[in-house]
């Protein structure tokens, strides 16, 4: 691949789909994390935590317009448990505002 500042685009996609976290591709690159946020936003690829919030709302949408929450977990390839937490965690966080 080269130089981490040469890196293309696709290069860095790739990347972040088999590292998961800026930290952990940060540490594989040899780089800092603020680094590999530089190159996210020089290529306009949205932090993780930014499409997990989005992600969230949605579920949380779904969730009040009365769809059950196993087909909410399916059709985000999410547990039952995992969407029942976001909903929860989502209706205690418009609680403590």
């Amino acid at each position: 691949m080269g130089k981490i500042s040469n890196i293309s685009r696709n290069d860095f996609l790739s990347l972040i789909k088999e590292f998961k976290s800026d930290a952990i591709l940060a540490k594989n690159l040899n780089c800092s994390r603020q680094y590999v946020a530089r190159l996210r936003k020089k290529f306009g690829i949205s932090n993780t935590r930014d499409n997990i919030q989005k992600r969230n709302e949605k579920i949380v949408k779904e969730y009040q317009s009365m769809v059950p929450g196993i087909e909410i977990s399916k059709k985000f390839n999410l547990s039952i448990n995992q969407i029942y937490k976001i909903i929860r965690d989502t209706e205690g966080e418009k609680c403590k505002n």
